[in-house]
């Protein structure tokens, strides 16, 4: 009799041991799902900003491009400062062909369709 009340009790324990594992293993997932989840498809950005290339991306703040490759400190950004994209496209941004950006040629920039790259 002492034998198969210790064999429930052994029962309950480990029915309850794996209850708790699952459990905690279920809100760990929950948890981590809640900080990877992706923004839903075609929500624009909350600062009014136009979305540039893909899915997500917005266009970066001039103070933010001036920070990075503004090497002279002087507000503008001439083509030797650029990188990449910017870069590429520079003459169709500087559209006083002043050989610099602007924050006005810059907010005025046009946003590349979809494809373009």
């Amino acid at each position: 009799m002492e034998s198969k009340v210790s064999k429930i009790i052994m029962l309950f324990v480990i029915v309850f041991s794996l209850a708790a594992c699952t459990a905690k293993t279920t809100e760990n997932a929950a948890e981590q799902t809640e900080t990877t989840e992706r923004p839903e498809r075609g929500n624009r950005p909350q600062n009014g900003e136009r979305p540039q290339g893909g899915e997500g991306k917005t266009r970066p703040q001039f103070a933010d491009l001036l920070k990075k490759m503004d090497a002279n400190n002087d507000g503008q950004l001439a083509k030797a400062e650029v990188k990449g994209r910017l870069k590429d496209d520079f003459d169709k941004v500087d559209t006083d062909n002043d050989g610099f950006i602007t924050e006005a040629e810059f907010k005025n920039m046009p946003t590349p369709k979809r494809g373009q790259r």
